[in-house]
């Protein structure tokens, strides 16, 4: 099952670049046929960013923009 999650940010018209990190962790332990996984879009362009985060591990997702 797939349940889209819409986060937005509004940047400054700026010519400097913008960073962007989001972090994950995953906070209950899913059995190994369980996946919870992301894929980071930025302005509706594929930048090949995805993470299956960990148990109980932080891991960040970032991009220069």
């Amino acid at each position: 099952m797939t349940i889209p999650l819409s986060l937005s940010f509004d940047f400054p018209q700026t010519t400097r670049s913008n960073y962007i990190a989001v972090y994950f962790t995953e906070v209950i332990q899913l059995s190994v046929e369980q996946n919870r996984s992301f894929n980071m879009l930025i302005d509706g362009q594929d930048y090949q960013l995805s993470i299956a985060p960990r148990y109980q591990i932080c891991d960040e997702l970032a991009r220069t923009t």
